[in-house]
């Protein structure tokens, strides 16, 4: 047997292998889990990762504001490092399954989070903030939430895990319902200006897209059962330059 054919009978075997993991019996567990043991499914995720680091931080206020399917095909199916910053773990809404509510339901949020994370592949961040209940605009929720003490938990996020791309669920105007949602559209653009401002802890990336969900993803209108009355409804234009991926931010 020639070397040729020794290196093609291996690659065959390696190729029957690998494919053979894919038909084997697996439990839920195993099967959630697939992408981060060996076998092709892992395999492929890795060759996308080849092409470079790609950074995509998804900002939102509640745990039930978080986008999945845009982080599984970041995550999963392009290759790129996504994460979830929730400015809340949910702790003014509904249960309608359980006693837990308050602090107790915002520990359930916060599980539920965390699982989702491992199923998608993603990262998850919080902040201080606590979900106190409905409110009707931003100006009400900034009088239970310190303003600068909130922008700099975001601005932490930012640093810390140095998006190349944000993308902001709402887009900080009363049309986002919510005066949660607003804040969390107009601390995503705040964040995002302050990324680089050394004046205000260490300078995070200095290139970076900042992009309104809106942009990237279709409006549809879902009722919510987090608040009574509130629903995400058409963003809009965002009220700030909206700059698409290809480019870079200031």
């Amino acid at each position: 047997m020639t070397a040729r054919s020794r290196y093609a009978a291996a690659l065959r075997l390696s190729l029957a292998v690998a494919c053979s993991a894919v038909f084997l019996p697996v439990g839920p567990a195993s099967a959630q889990a697939v992408s981060d043991g060996p076998g092709v499914v892992a395999a492929g995720l890795l060759i996308r990762q080849l092409d470079g680091v790609k950074r995509v931080l998804v900002i939102g206020a509640h745990p039930d504001d978080e986008d999945t399917a845009l982080l599984t095909t970041l995550a999963r199916g392009l290759g790129a490092r996504a994460a979830y910053l929730s400015l809340t773990r949910g702790e003014g809404g509904q249960n309608l399954i359980g006693p837990e509510l308050g602090e107790g339901l915002g520990i359930v949020r916060t599980g539920e989070l965390l699982a989702a994370r491992r199923l998608d592949g993603a990262a998850q961040y919080f902040t201080r903030a606590y979900d106190f209940g409905f409110s009707k605009n931003a100006e009400e929720t900034f009088a239970h939430w310190p303003r600068d003490s909130l922008l700099r938990d975001v601005v932490w996020v930012v640093r810390s895990f140095r998006p190349h791309v944000i993308v902001s669920i709402f887009g900080g105007t009363p049309r986002d319902g919510h005066g949660q949602h607003q804040v969390a559209g107009l601390l995503a653009p705040a964040a995002f200006g302050r990324r680089s401002d050394s004046f205000r802890g260490p300078a995070g990336r200095r290139r970076a897209t900042l992009v309104a969900a809106q942009a990237v993803q279709a409006n549809v209108e879902r009722p919510r059962s987090h608040h009574a009355g509130d629903a995400v409804r058409d963003a809009g234009p965002a009220p700030w330059p909206i700059t698409l991926p290809g480019g870079h931010g200031q």
